[in-house]
């Protein structure tokens, strides 16, 4: 079955290609445009973090030199090794050293106001800064027995069972940082520990032991804050300092972003929690990591309001563009389907009316239209021209015709009449006949027009004046004989031959 192929409109053919170009382009620069903010809140995202983290370690690294300086002023004062080392008969000999050891680590806890205080007249104490003595100190006898991560003098006897006691006493570090909470609220505190050593003799006689609130530094991370993202400070065996996420103490040595971090100041993509952060890990003096992550968000919260934005806009172009393009490919393509049916129309083909100039305002539309009109002004002359030559040559084959046909039935009537005058045996009359119907048959084609119409003059003269009585053959034998109907005259000669014997019988 064969089936007919539709034929859709012009104005189909290019405003459907057109729009759906159009639409492409704005979807491809919508995209371009999405992926380009994407990109670019990225970077500022990681720049960000960066920034943050810088401040935040250097921050925190003043931090931690400043108790490090507390504890390097107890370790080098001469005045306190003086009270430290001192031997005492009697233990209420050492009441006067012990107290002023103790007033001196009071002032030291009070050096730095960096926890803020609701009242200005409250003084808070930022730092904690203990001594825990060993017997060959002469303090010994009057510290107190129980330790107590406060301001104090304290025997060593309770810290034998922690590890970093262990690890500092055996000698494999001079210095250990560790955190844990004190008191009966559980205050989050970090705490540094120093051998003292005695520099008369080498003996370890005391642990100086400076401890800060976490307090103290959670300012530093509060004002690097991060958007979206968290810091995360780690001591040495992978516990939590302090983070916005995570606990304090909470072990996170074994995350994996933890685990896979260098520490070298650069940053790379890790999961945190089923999402892609970007983690950047910084390595402390004091052995301590800092890590910054940071979600590697495709759309944040001004990401897609301007996202949206862009859609809204790439909207509000595609329609714009539609109906642009509409209109701009109905102005272009109605004038052509407009003239299109002007010349398919029957009357414009068959010349009864000329072709409508269209009025379209586009100058190859209306060049086109004149270029039309022209060619079928042209076309109409040519068809005419032809038809008026062929009636001219139809006219000129009839009267050429007619030109041989004229002679023929004359000269065919004459010989009729010569016949008849042959059988009425009017010899005369048939002399004339025969000599006037040589003057018939005598044409332009003839070479010898004049010789042969001059000599069926003198015929039909010499007929006149001897008026010739007597009949013997046919004469005009050679005028006749050269005619261009032979066989007719042929044929009558032998009828009238025949009709003359049979005359002359009776």
């Amino acid at each position: 079955m064969v089936t007919k192929k539709r034929h859709t409109s012009l104005l189909a053919r290019i405003s459907l290609p057109v729009f759906a170009l159009v639409v492409t382009v704005i979807a491809l620069f919508a995209a371009s445009a999405s992926y380009i903010l994407i990109r670019v809140q990225n970077e500022h995202t990681r720049q960000m973090a960066e920034q943050s983290m810088k401040f935040v370690h250097r921050n925190l690294e003043y931090q931690l030199d400043t108790m490090n300086n507390m504890a390097a002023f107890l370790l080098s004062n001469q005045s306190i090794e003086n009270l430290l080392e001192t031997e005492h008969s009697a233990p209420y000999e050492a009441v006067n050293d012990f107290f002023t050891l103790q007033t001196n680590l009071q002032n030291l806890s009070l050096l730095s106001l960096l926890n803020d205080a609701n009242s200005g007249s409250i003084v808070q104490q930022t730092y904690v800064v203990a001594v825990a003595l060993e017997p060959e100190s002469g303090l010994y006898t009057l510290a107190t027995d129980h330790f107590d991560p406060v301001t104090g003098i304290y025997k060593s006897t309770d810290l034998q069972n922690e590890s970093w006691y262990r690890d500092l006493i055996s000698g494999g570090r001079r210095n250990v940082w560790w955190g844990q909470k004190a008191g009966r609220s559980g205050t989050a505190m970090i705490y540094s520990a120093t051998k003292k050593i005695s520099t008369k003799d080498g003996r370890v006689i005391g642990t100086v032991m400076i401890g800060a609130d976490t307090g103290s530094i959670r300012s530093l991370f509060e004002n690097a804050a991060l958007t979206s993202g968290f810091h995360l400070l780690v001591d040495e065996e992978g516990r939590v300092i302090y983070s916005e996420r995570y606990a304090f103490l909470e072990p996170a040595g074994g995350l994996p972003f933890v685990r896979s971090a260098n520490c070298d100041g650069s940053s790379a993509d890790a999961k945190v929690e089923g999402t892609v952060h970007r983690v950047t890990c910084v390595k402390m003096d004091n052995g301590w990591k800092l890590l910054t992550a940071v979600p590697k968000s495709h759309f944040g919260r001004y990401t897609f309001a301007i996202s949206a934005i862009g859609a809204l806009a790439a909207i509000a172009a595609v329609l714009i563009a539609g109906l642009w393009l509409r209109r701009i490919v109905i102005r272009v393509t109605v004038p052509i389907t407009r003239l299109v049916n002007a010349v398919q129309r029957p009357e414009v083909l068959a010349f009864r009316e000329p072709l409508p100039k269209l009025k379209s305002g586009i100058h190859e539309v209306e060049t086109l239209n004149e270029k039309f009109a022209s060619m079928l002004v042209t076309l109409h002359g040519l068809i005419e021209k032809s038809f008026e030559e062929e009636i001219e040559r139809r006219q000129l084959q009839l009267e050429l015709l007619n030109a041989q046909i004229n002679p023929h039935f004359l000269y065919n009537t004459l010989d009729l009449i010569n016949c008849r005058a042959i059988l009425a045996g009017d010899r005369e009359t048939s002399a004339i006949v025969r000599s006037l119907a040589n003057t018939t048959i005598c044409s332009p084609s003839f070479i010898s027009l004049p010789i042969c119409r001059t000599s069926s003059f003198l015929t039909l003269f010499y007929s006149r004046l001897r008026r010739m009585p007597s009949f013997t053959a046919l004469p005009g034998e050679r005028t006749i004989a050269g005619s261009r109907f032979p066989h007719r005259r042929k044929g009558l000669r032998l009828f009238c031959a025949s009709k003359t014997t049979e005359r002359a019988a009776a």
